[in-house]
Parts: structure tokens; C-alpha cells; sequence
């Protein structure tokens, strides 16, 4: 049995065959775990299975996104001491109620007022145009391709087995109708897909010098038996290649290590404060 087996009930996968006999010499390889979920950003704990792959072409890359966008009147916010919350304005030293509803129609006549003698004088209003933080862009995605070639009824079954492990891993189970084949159909509700977690790895340990994959979900998988336009099987049926694009989502945002000053924790407790008021 080879180190990246172990005896327990996880389905244990490797390709190409003899990966787990190179691990002891330090061999860079994918191993993609897979968890039955919980919920959303939960996992059982209990790992379904192990898939052990070389590193495909184009792996190693990954997307860091920002949201950002412009607010009118952002930086005159900002001179007054205002927080930005969710997109809106929350200054501090504005107050709910009519007085608040006074000083919004106030505001409204003034800018008719400026924008019309400002036409006039050939001139723009400055808006105080500010590039205002918006958070994360989106959940993280990372896209793998394996290509693969059995040179026998082994490694045909194996490469079977892994496309089916991970075509059992990201679809739904049905739950709420009880047991038996019958009612599956009818059952009310859906259970998640299992969730995954990817590693690089070199010998038996991950390694440190390339970036981490978060929790994740098998978004897509794409399976191509003659990625070449022709058509060819073994004499025992099985493709003679084979393409497996996999398409995998983290489930959470990426998060800075950098710390938050007192300050800021300050003023968004007294904001929290005022807008719970």
C-alpha cells in the first residue's frame, strides 16, 4: 500500500500510477480531499476521499479581487468624519427623525441652486468624487485540467474512479422521503455537495512556497473522451484519453492577516450604536 493510503473507509485515489512510491523522494504532486458538507461554511469533519494528481499546466496561478467604486461626496464625508457603511453615508453627527428629513430638503434646494449659477459661470461643481472600498469582488475560483492516458484495464478503472468520486462529490443527495429507491424523487429537499479542500503538495507535506486554496466546492466539471477530435478505445472499451476540466469556488473570502486600528473599532461601535438608536 502506498504512503498516500491509508486503511479506513476514505476511497483512496492516485494518477498517474506509482505517484504515492515518489512522494518519499520529495515528488510535487494535487491532493484534492473531499468532506461531506454541513452547511454552507461547514463540514462534517468526516473526509469521503482522498484523490492524489500531478499538477496540471496553468495550476499555479491564482486571482486576488477588490471591489471598489466611486462615491459622490466621499471625500467631503470624510473631512466630516464620516463612516461609510454598506454603500451609504453615516456621519456621525447627523441625527434620525425630522430634523434629519429637514436638512435632506435643505441640501436638495442647494444643490439646484449651486448646479444652475454654476452652468452659468462656465464651471463644473466638484462632487468630491471619492474611490470608496466596497469589499471582496468575489469568491476566489480555481480551474484545473488533467489529461489522461491508460495504458491498461488498472489504470482505465482508476482514472473511472476518480471522475466518478468527484461526480458523486458535487452533485446533490435527495433527503426527507425515507428509504427505498421509490421515493427518491419525491423527497422535499436537497442535501449540499460535499466540500473540498486542495493542496499542493511536495513529499508528504504541503508546501509553503506556493498559495493556499481555501474551502471549496466542485462549481463544474467538464469530462472529454476525445479532447483530439478522434475517437479511440482500448480493446476493452475503455477512451484512450481522456480530459477532466474541473472548475472549484471557494466558499469563503480571502482575509487580510493585516489587524484593525482601535480607532476604526471605535467609531464603527458608536455607529452600530447611533443606527441601533
Amino acid at each position: 500500500m502506498s504512503k498516500l493510503q491509508s486503511q479506513n473507509d476514505v476511497q483512496n485515489l492516485e494518477y498517474p500510477p506509482g505517484l504515492g512510491k515518489e512522494v518519499a523522494g520529495g515528488q510535487h504532486y494535487m491532493m484534492i480531499d473531499s468532506y461531506e458538507s454541513r452547511t454552507a461554511l461547514e463540514t462534517m469533519g468526516a473526509r469521503k476521499s482522498s484523490i492524489a494528481l500531478y499538477i496540471p499546466p496553468n495550476a499555479l496561478k491564482t486571482t486576488i479581487g477588490a471591489n471598489f467604486d466611486g462615491l459622490v461626496g466621499g471625500v467631503g464625508s470624510a473631512k466630516m468624519g464620516g463612516v461609510l457603511i454598506g454603500g451609504g453615508e453615516f456621519s456621525l453627527s447627523k441625527m434620525a427623525g425630522s430634523t434629519g428629513d429637514m436638512a435632506q430638503k435643505l441640501f436638495a434646494k442647494t444643490e439646484t441652486s449651486k448646479n444652475f449659477f454654476a452652468a452659468g459661470a462656465g464651471l463644473a461643481v466638484n462632487n468630491h468624487m471619492a474611490l470608496v472600498y466596497r469589499g471582496p469582488q468575489e469568491f476566489r475560483t480555481h480551474d484545473f485540467v488533467f489529461q489522461f492516458f491508460p495504458k491498461d484495464g488498472a489504470e482505465a478503472s482508476t482514472i473511472k474512479r476518480i471522475i466518478n468520486d468527484l461526480k458523486n462529490g458535487m452533485t446533490p443527495r435527495l433527503s426527507g422521503a425515507g428509504k427505498g429507491d421509490k421515493q427518491r424523487l419525491t423527497a422535499p429537499f436537497f442535501k449540499s455537495p460535499r466540500q473540498y479542500k486542495i493542496f499542493f503538495m511536495k513529499g508528504g507535506a504541503s508546501n509553503n512556497h506556493l498559495f493556499k486554496i481555501g474551502t471549496s466546492i466542485l462549481k463544474s466539471m467538464t469530462v472529454n473522451h476525445d479532447p483530439q477530435g478522434i475517437v479511440g478505445f482500448h480493446p476493452d472499451g475503455a477512451p484512450v484519453q481522456t480530459t477532466l476540466s474541473l472548475n472549484f469556488q471557494e466558499i469563503e473570502y480571502l482575509i487580510s492577516g493585516d489587524s484593525v486600528s482601535e480607532q476604526t473599532e471605535q467609531l464603527i461601535t458608536e455607529a452600530e450604536s447611533a443606527m441601533g438608536n
